[in-house]
């Protein structure tokens, strides 16, 4: 049986360490609400941060289908959240 809060969880400490794969997950478990509501801004946020770290045609792909559900503000919220993200060194993102 899978336990989507404790997979939260522990991607949530591999993505403080920027792994890629962790971030990945926080994107779509966020997106799907997999171990937490669905958030299409957190997931967004999550998505963003994956771009920027190495997944670029995926995630370009991602946002874009994203985008299509969400308002400016929302969109604005999330990259907001990213960069402050980036700012607190990936520690609390989006919490």
């Amino acid at each position: 049986e899978q336990d989507f809060k404790e997979a939260l969880y522990w991607y949530t400490l591999a993505a403080e360490k920027k792994k890629l794969g962790a971030i990945t997950k926080l994107a779509n478990m966020n997106i799907l609400g997999y171990g937490t509501n669905s958030d299409l801004v957190l997931g967004y946020m999550w998505t963003e941060l994956e771009k920027l770290n190495g997944s670029f045609n995926t995630s370009t792909k991602k946002l874009d289908m994203l985008s299509e559900k969400m308002t400016i503000s929302q969109i604005k919220e999330a990259q907001r959240l990213a960069n402050e993200c980036i700012e607190k060194k990936y520690k609390n993102c989006g919490y």
